[in-house]
Order: C-alpha cells, then structure tokens, then sequence
C-alpha cells in the first residue's frame, strides 16, 4: 500500500487521520487493523482534533486493553511518557475519571511486560488488595 503512494497520515475534513478514525469509529475497533496502521507508519501521537487525546489516552479511558496492548509493545515504539496537548501524560489525564480506570492501566501496563507479581505488590501496599 504504501508503494502505491498511499498517505496513512492524511487527513479528511474533520481533521481524523485513518488511524483515529478507526479508533473513534466504534467502541470496539478491530486490533488487526489497528496494528496494521500501526507497522505502515501512521502518525501514532496525531491528536483527536476536537478532544485533543492520544491514541494512548482514547485507549485507557475506554477500557480498550487489546489496543492498549498494542500501543505498549515495544515494537510500536509509543513514548508513554509524551505529553497530551495539556502538558500532562495520558495516565496524568486520566486521574479526573477516577481509579478505576488508573488501576486498568497499570494492571494492563505490568501484565503486558509480565511484571503481574509487582502490580499486585503496588495494589497491595496502596491498599486495593
């Protein structure tokens, strides 16, 4: 596809590249396609042009862990630690919707580097266990 000239980066009038229009097109996007934007270069910190989100944030707050998963392998080299347009990272800008949704992250996060053993110890000493 990209021989043929394609730009996975373009956007149309609202401003959505592919990549966000399919992660915003439906409360399940498929983690195929997902992935496949991901390896052709898609511009994976483009911001939604209204909420100004990341991929990563729009994935925390809608519970959406196998695009969560997606986003933290290695191979799709996400910097979790950039900032949201706000100037605080995605995990920072979730605080507003509660635990809950903190406690998904992290809990995805350590099982994605097999680190399930230090979640449950953070749990554990920060009380939720």
């Amino acid at each position: 596809m990209e021989k043929a000239g394609i730009d996975f980066n373009a956007t149309n009038k609202e401003g959505m590249t592919p990549l966000l229009c399919h992660l915003n097109g439906s409360t399940n996007p498929d983690v195929s396609i997902f992935r496949l934007l991901i390896s052709c270069g898609v511009d994976k910190y483009a911001l939604h042009p209204s909420s100004k989100k990341s991929i990563l944030a729009h994935a925390i707050e809608n519970s959406q862990e196998e695009i969560l998963d997606v986003v933290l392998d290695r191979e799709a080299g996400y910097d979790v630690n950039k900032s949201e347009s706000n100037g605080q990272s995605p995990i920072l800008s979730c605080i507003p919707l509660g635990m809950i949704l903190i406690m998904f992250f992290f809990q995805v996060f350590f099982n994605h580097f097999n680190l399930s053993t230090k979640y449950n110890l953070m749990m554990e000493i920060l009380g939720f266990f």
